[in-house]
């Protein structure tokens, strides 16, 4: 600072002088003379400015929105290329490991249970199949204060495919063999004490061998003609002269369409079924033929699925004539939360012929000839099934779903006690009007490849037109199986599985409605894989050793167990 004052001192001095100067010359030009001299030193100063306080800125201007209305005409593009050949990915034989065409599974439990089953195909190929299977499971234990329950069950087939570019042909030849006693009642009780009978006597077989026949395409996922041909043929019969033949072909055929420019997928299709039955004795039958032709359309677009036909169904038999009936079948899916949630529903309706073989398979202590009684009925009529539900995807693999079913049903088959019959072990048929209303649900957990959980329920509301009870339905039936291995120490599979039945009515000898026992069925299967190719295996049946009733005065074994291993090769 001192320096500038100095500086600026000296400046102003030189130039005071040089004006000085100036003005001498200037004065001394005009005859004037005078002389300033300055005695005090120079102090400058700056003198105080006023400051402006401002910030710039600028105001944004908002752009006006402007409507604007658009419609997509989708357009398809027609593409047509000829992809390039891949060669195949040459592997070389050491690394291949062969496929195990054959394996055999034995064991024995206790109630004399010996079981035996084999499976054997022909090796890997591409252009066919064969191969059989056989297996045979019985038991011959008591029960106690009951006849003898000894039953067997008997199976062989054999089977071939032959396959070719974009289809196959597929056949088998099978026999069947169910051997049961009609064991339901006491021998000791007053009522049968004075009674003879031997077990030949109560013993009933059911047998049927039969061929099927079947042409199809191979993908079905290829955007082409998609379709099946099969025709099936069974004889069936028992130990007292019933017998039935029955001859099926049912057909399949469909076609992508490109009817609509707006929809991804719409295929058309066609399914039909004729069925005949010759249904009786050795001295009376009963010929009956079921026609079912069904076409429908089938549309698939973004978040939706739409299966829309009708069932044209119609039964003839020799006592009655034909009648046509027109059922809706229409199956909808729309999946509100892609991956997660799916809300489906549909309205169908069919009708069901009651063959032999189907009621027997149903409850095998039926009396025989039961086609041919003064109560016979040849179907039943599924006038509507009206259904609808969610299902989807709670977490990462856990699953749940939800659904609630109407049904109407003329002709409903219902078993009842013949309490005509000499020891009332026998159960004749009630054909009933019945609505069904049926509440499910039902969730599944999987835990990788290790654990998986399936659990089931239905809850179901019955009204009946002419029967005071729904004779052996249940009103609740829960199912729920679970599966879990374990990779160390040891390479176990623990199986569990576990029904219960609540809510069923029978007909007593007085006609009254009275009660079933509940049923909690408990089973458990531990398997033991020692290495790729022998395993054996542990299976327990009613771990709580209940005295279950399927059928009024048909119980069945405590618990009961089956040990055994398998061995493939």
């Amino acid at each position: 600072m001192r320096t500038l004052k100095y500086t600026l001192a000296l400046s102003l001095s030189m130039f005071f002088l040089g004006s000085g100067y100036a003005q001498q010359e200037n004065q001394e030009e005009n005859g004037y003379n005078e002389q300033v001299t300055i005695i005090a030193p120079f102090q400058p100063s700056i003198s105080d400015a006023r400051k402006m306080e401002m910030t710039p800125s600028v105001e944004p201007e908002v752009p006006e929105k402007r409507e604007v209305s658009y419609n997509i005409r989708p357009q398809k593009i027609e593409v047509s290329f000829e992809p390039e050949k891949m060669e195949p990915v040459r592997v070389k034989s050491e690394s291949r490991k062969p496929l195990k065409a054959n394996f055999v599974k034995a064991g024995f439990g206790n109630y004399s249970t010996p079981y035996a089953e084999l499976f054997s195909t022909t090796g890997p190929s591409e252009k066919h199949r064969a191969g059989f299977h056989v297996k045979h499971l019985s038991h011959s234990g008591d029960i106690e204060d009951y006849a003898t329950p000894n039953n067997s069950h008997n199976l062989a087939e054999i089977f071939g495919e032959k396959y070719f570019d974009n289809s196959s042909l597929y056949g088998k030849l099978r026999y069947n063999r169910e051997v049961y006693h009609r064991y339901g009642f006491q021998p000791n009780a007053p009522a049968f004490q004075n009674m003879d009978f031997t077990d030949d006597g109560i013993r009933q077989q059911y047998s049927s061998a039969g061929a099927n026949i079947r042409f199809e395409n191979i993908d079905k996922d290829k955007e082409e003609f998609d379709y099946h041909l099969a025709l099936d043929y069974y004889s069936w019969w028992d130990d007292y002269n019933s017998l039935e033949h029955s001859l099926a072909l049912d057909v399949h055929g469909n076609k992508p369409v490109d009817w609509f420019d707006a929809i991804n997928y719409q295929s058309f299709g066609i399914n039909g079924n004729f069925e005949f039955f010759n249904s009786g004795d050795s001295i009376e039958a009963i010929n009956t033929v079921h026609i079912s032709f069904r076409p429908f359309m089938e549309i698939k677009s973004g978040f939706y699925y739409l299966k829309g036909g009708v069932n044209l169904s119609s039964i003839m038999t020799d006592d009655k004539d034909a009648q046509m009936t027109i059922f809706p079948d229409i199956h909808t899916r729309i999946h509100m939360v892609p991956g997660y949630l799916t809300l489906f529903g549909g309205l169908t309706g069919e009708k069901d012929y009651h063959s032999l073989r189907s009621l027997t398979e149903e409850n095998p202590f039926v009396e025989s000839g039961i086609l041919l009684n003064d109560n016979r009925q040849h179907y039943s009529n599924t006038k509507m099934n009206a259904f609808g539900g969610l299902k989807g995807n709670i977490t990462r693999g856990v699953d749940f779903r939800l659904k609630v079913a109407y049904r109407e049903k003329d002709a409903y088959p219902l078993y009842v006690t013949n309490f005509d019959k000499v020891f009332e072990n026998e159960f004749e048929i009630r054909y009933d009007d019945l609505t069904i209303t049926d509440f499910s649900a039902g969730f599944t957990i999987k835990g990788g490849e290790q654990f998986k959980l399936d659990v089931d329920g239905h809850y179901y509301n019955y009204s009946t037109t002419n029967e005071e009870k729904p004779w052996h339905l249940p009103e609740l039936r829960i199912h729920a199986t679970t599966e879990y291995e374990f990779n160390a120490p040891l390479p176990l599979t623990l199986s569990l599985s576990s029904t219960a039945l609540t809510g069923r009515y029978v007909e007593d000898d007085q006609g009254a409605a009275i009660p079933m026992e509940d049923i909690i069925d408990l089973s458990a299967e531990l398997k033991y894989d020692y290495n790729k190719s022998l395993t054996a295996f542990l299976r327990i049946n009613n771990l709580t050793s209940q005295r279950q009733y399927n059928w009024y005065n048909y119980p069945s074994y405590r618990l009961n167990f089956l040990i055994g291993a398998g061995y493939s090769f």
